[in-house]
């Protein structure tokens, strides 16, 4: 399936369910600043119709909450495209794991070129709007891998360089006819 040459980030999570928001919350940071070809969005619930976003991207970064066991606030950086997929599994709030949805769209021919998670696990996903320590700790680590993601993507996604050698310094041409 030829896709755009575009990046989309996706912050997933619920925003009244305390570490779940997470991904909301690096979304929104990831917003302030500015990169071509890169479109981020939150979103949330039914994980089934993050097929339908990841038709309009070559590149998709889930950010979210994982549950994996690992230590609360551990970063879990993910390359999803590569098959099988045995992924951190996200915030149960969201129906499918992530697992399956990514097993259903390599199935449906659905999958982005490249899929990646940046996760922060979780420590508490019950009713609420705070974020852990742990939790609010780890989002500088997992905002410079998403950048680092990003600048890596565009890079790749601008072909072959073409270099070339400098010419020596730019010299207008004599006027012709005029009187020194």
């Amino acid at each position: 399936m030829a896709q755009p040459r575009t990046i989309l980030i996706m912050g997933v999570g619920n925003e009244m369910r305390n570490d779940d928001r997470v991904g909301l919350v690096l979304a929104r940071l990831l917003r302030r600043e500015a990169w071509p070809g890169v479109r981020i969005i939150e979103t949330g619930g039914d994980a089934t119709i993050w097929l339908r976003f990841w038709a309009e991207a070559e590149t998709v970064v889930l950010l979210d909450a994982t549950m994996t066991g690992a230590q609360a606030g551990a970063l879990h950086h993910c390359d999803l495209g590569r098959a099988p997929v045995d992924a951190p599994r996200s915030a149960s709030t969201h129906g499918l794991g992530l697992g399956h949805i990514v097993e259903l769209a390599r199935a449906l021919d659905r999958l982005p070129s490249q899929l990646y998670i940046v996760g922060i696990e979780g420590a508490d996903f019950g009713y609420g709007t705070l974020l852990s320590p742990a939790v609010a700790a780890a989002i500088p680590g997992a905002l410079r891998a998403v950048r680092e993601l990003i600048e890596a993507t565009l890079l790749s996604m601008q072909g072959p360089m073409i270099h070339h050698e400098p010419v020596g310094p730019f010299r207008m041409p004599a006027a012709t006819g005029a009187a020194d």
